[in-house]
C-alpha cells in the first residue's frame, strides 16, 4: 500500500543519512571488490564468502588455490590491477590482459600434469608483452613458440626476449597465423612433443607501435602513406590506397557493409565520396573524403560521429588489404585445432564485433554449421546475416554429425577498469577461452 512504500522510503533515507553507517557500508564493498579481483571472482561472490557466510573455509582456500593457477607456476595470478596492468608494457605495444591470458592458458589440465614437457605458441607476437609474461612463468624446459608475419615485429620481439631465446625456451617464427598447422612442423621442439601444442593464444588486435607509426598508415589521426600492410616489405600486395583508387563503388559500399557494419545509405554516401575525392596516396586524403559527408558529433548516437566513423572505415581497409576476414577464418577454424592438443587451451582477445563474432561460433558450434548469406566472398564466421544450418538430433536432444572441436570455458572477460585507464586501447577487448576436445567430442581426462 501507498502508506508501507512511504515508510519504507523514509527507513531509507534515515539509513542512508547516517554518515557513519554509509561510510562504513562504501569502505565495505570497496574492500570486496578488491577482494574480488584478488582472487580472480566477482563481486557477488565475495559478498557469499565474506558476508553471507554460506561458504566455509575449506571452500575459501579452495578458492584461493585456483587462483592460484598450476602447481608449477610460482606466482599467484589475479585479475589486472592498476599498479601491474601495464608490468609488460613497452614503447612497441601494451599488451591486454596479460594475467587472465596467463590463467587461462596455465589452467589447462595439460599444464596441470607433471613430468611433461609443455609448448605453448603465441600467434601474434607484436612487441613481446604477452610472450614475456608467458615465459616468466614456465618452467626452464617448457617452450614457447612466438610467431608474427610483421618483419620488424618479430625482429623488435627477439631483441626484447633475447635471454629466454638463449635459454632454449623461446623460439621465434616468422609465420601468418593461418598457416600455423603447416608451418610449426617445422620446428624441432614442437615436433618433438608430437606436433601439437598446450596452448595458443591470438591476439587479434593492431599493436600500438603499428597504430602510432605514421608511415604505415594504420591510423586516421596521423598524415601518412595509405598502406596498411601487415608485412610491408611485399611490393607485390595491395595497399589501402589501391582500394580507394581502384574499386568500384559497389565494391567499396559492400567493404563498408560487411567489415564497417555501415547501413546501406550511409556506405553508399561515404563510398560515392571517396569516388568524387579520387585519388587518395594518404591518410588525410582518406580522412577528408569520409569526413565531407560525416557530422563531427551525431545527435543520436556516438556511434555516427566522425571519429567512430573513420575507425570502422579504417578498420575496413586493413581487413581487405592483410585479407583478414580469410585469414582468421582458417586460423580459428582450420589451424587452431590442428594446434592444439586434446585438453589443452585456446585463447582469443577481440577488439571489435567481427572478430568476436567469428571467435564465439567456432568456440561454441565449430566452422561446419554456418553457412553465409551474402555474395561478397565473405566468411560466414564473419557474416552478421549468417545463419546455422539445422542440425538433426536424436531421441534425446543431442546433436549428430562431426564433433565439435571446442568446449568455452567460463564467461568472455573484459579488462578491469584499472587497466582501461592505463591503456584506453584495452576498453574494447574481449577475452573468450576454450578448451580443445577429443576426437570424439568428449572432454580430455
Amino acid at each position: 500500500s501507498m502508506t508501507v512504500l512511504i515508510w519504507k522510503m523514509g527507513a531509507l533515507y534515515m539509513l542512508f543519512s547516517i554518515q557513519p553507517i554509509n561510510r562504513c557500508a562504501i569502505a565495505l564493498l570497496q574492500q570486496v571488490k578488491i577482494i574480488g579481483r584478488q582472487y580472480h571472482g566477482s563481486a557477488s561472490t565475495c559478498r557469499r564468502l565474506f558476508i553471507g557466510g554460506s561458504r566455509s573455509t575449506t571452500q575459501l582456500n579452495s578458492a584461493r588455490s585456483k587462483a592460484k593457477g598450476p602447481e608449477h607456476t610460482s606466482s599467484e595470478f589475479a585479475t589486472n590491477t592498476e599498479d601491474d596492468s601495464q608490468t609488460y608494457a613497452s614503447t612497441y605495444h601494451a599488451p591486454v590482459m596479460y594475467q587472465e591470458c596467463i590463467n587461462a592458458l596455465f589452467g589447462c589440465k595439460n599444464a596441470q600434469a607433471d613430468g611433461r614437457r609443455l609448448v605453448f605458441v603465441d600467434a601474434t607476437l607484436g612487441g613481446g608483452g604477452h610472450s614475456l609474461a608467458l615465459l616468466q612463468h614456465m618452467r626452464p624446459e617448457d617452450v614457447l613458440i612466438g610467431c608474427d608475419r610483421d618483419p620488424m615485429a618479430l625482429e623488435t620481439a627477439s631483441q626484447r626476449l633475447r635471454e629466454f631465446i638463449d635459454r632454449g625456451m623461446f623460439i621465434p617464427h616468422r609465420s601468418n597465423f593461418k598457416d600455423l598447422g603447416s608451418s610449426l612442423l617445422g620446428i624441432k621442439q614442437y615436433k618433438e612433443a608430437g606436433g601439437a601444442a598446450d596452448g595458443l593464444l591470438m591476439d587479434l588486435g593492431v599493436s600500438s607501435h603499428q597504430i602510432d607509426s605514421a608511415e604505415r598508415g594504420f591510423s586516421f589521426s596521423r598524415d601518412g602513406p595509405l598502406d596498411m600492410r601487415m608485412d610491408n616489405s611485399r611490393n607485390d600486395q595491395m595497399t589501402a590506397a589501391d582500394i580507394c583508387n581502384e574499386y568500384s563503388e559497389n565494391g567499396i559500399i559492400e567493404i563498408l557493409r560487411t567489415f564497417a557494419d555501415e547501413s546501406t545509405p550511409r556506405a553508399r554516401k561515404i563510398a560515392k565520396s571517396i569516388i568524387d575525392n579520387r585519388p587518395h596516396r594518404t591518410t588525410t586524403d582518406l580522412v577528408n573524403a569520409v569526413a565531407a559527408v560525416t557530422p563531427e558529433f551525431a545527435k543520436n548516437s556516438r556511434r555516427m560521429g566522425r571519429t567512430a566513423t573513420l575507425a570502422r572505415v579504417f578498420q575496413a581497409m586493413r581487413m581487405i588489404v592483410n585479407e583478414e576476414d580469410s585469414s582468421l577464418t582458417e586460423a580459428l577454424a582450420i589451424a587452431a585445432p590442428s594446434v592444439v592438443r586434446p585438453g589443452g587451451r585456446l585463447a582469443v582477445l577481440t577488439y571489435h564485433s567481427l572478430e568476436d563474432r567469428a571467435t564465439k561460433r567456432v568456440m561454441k558450434d565449430g566452422h561446419d554449421p554456418w553457412l553465409s548469406v551474402v555474395d561478397f566472398g565473405v566468411s560466414p564466421l564473419l557474416d552478421k546475416k549468417a545463419r546455422r544450418t539445422i542440425v538433426e538430433k536424436d531421441l534425446y536432444g543431442n546433436e549428430l554429425g562431426p564433433p565439435k572441436p571446442w568446449k568455452t570455458v567460463g564467461k568472455p572477460q573484459k579488462a578491469a577498469q584499472a587497466e582501461v585507464e592505463a591503456n584506453g586501447r584495452a576498453r574494447s577487448a574481449t577475452l573468450r577461452v576454450a578448451e580443445r576436445l577429443c576426437a570424439d567430442g568428449t572432454m580430455f581426462n
